[in-house]
């Protein structure tokens, strides 16, 4: 990027930006030949390596000594973005569950004998265009949440293994002697990139908590409390073996990159 110049996403509108128009030109130019280098689109201000690398290294160094002083920094450092991907999270969760409440209204409409009244029938075309209408709506918001989540991935993890490279620049010979080429390579490919998935799945981590007690809820006014956590019991039996396997996956990828 030339200095004092913008990239395309800076100087695209929210708008553009939502559905997706700002790489347009790129695309209609791929139809047209072979893409080189300078066809590309240049990279976003905040997305820029040296960006992110400050904003980390700026907050890491700020916060005192701690376990969980990274999170902290990475928090810090990515808060607008944060909230803006989990209002978008909620919005997904509220649109997917709409389409099944819209659906029962229109199954009682359509199970009604009465429905060829005017007012019956009115009622019939709401929850079908409901249906309609959270359906669009969540294909919408399910591309944005997950370019935001995808994008918060890829930032988390450029700044963290630009936060590495600076520290192994400032380690002497001996340091670096200590650390194993295994090692090294787990700490800036492998363990970074846990971000770019936790960044696109770590919202649903505490809307699926809130889903599941609207669900719970919807259930019960249906049919009883009783059936209702019998349903969201079978689903919880199933964590502490995801748990379980996850660990263990965990510990077969460390053993791995400790032998290399």
């Amino acid at each position: 990027m030339s200095e004092g110049s913008l990239a395309e996403w800076d100087k695209a509108s929210m708008w553009e930006k939502y559905i997706f128009q700002v790489a347009n030109g790129m695309l209609n130019l791929g139809l047209e030949k072979i893409l080189e280098q300078e066809d590309l689109i240049e990279v976003a201000k905040h997305d820029l390596a040296t960006s992110q690398t400050q904003e980390l290294e700026k907050h890491f160094y700020s916060l005192p000594p701690s376990h969980n002083r990274l999170w902290k920094a990475l928090y810090l450092s990515n808060k607008h973005e944060f909230w803006y991907t989990a209002f978008w999270a909620m919005g997904e969760s509220v649109t997917r569950i709409m389409s099944p409440i819209f659906l029962k209204f229109l199954l009682q409409y359509l199970n009604d004998e009465e429905k060829n009244n005017n007012s019956l029938l009115a009622s019939g075309w709401f929850p079908a265009l409901g249906i309609i209408v959270s359906s669009l709506l969540q294909v919408i918001v399910h591309h944005i949440l997950f370019y935001y989540t995808m994008r918060g991935g890829w930032n988390l993890r450029t700044a963290t293994s630009g936060l590495i490279h600076k520290q192994l620049l400032t380690l002497s010979a001996n340091h670096l002697h200590s650390f194993s080429r295994g090692k090294l390579t787990n700490l800036i490919s492998n363990d970074t990139q846990r971000y770019d998935f936790f960044c696109v799945m770590g919202h649903f981590g505490w809307t699926g908590m809130v889903d599941m007690a609207i669900i719970l809820s919807l259930i019960s006014i249906e049919l009883d409390p009783l059936s209702a956590c019998g349903g969201v019991l079978l689903l919880l039996l199933f964590v502490p073996l995801q748990i379980y396997l996850a660990k263990q996956f965990s510990n077969l990828r460390t053993q791995v990159c400790v032998d290399v």
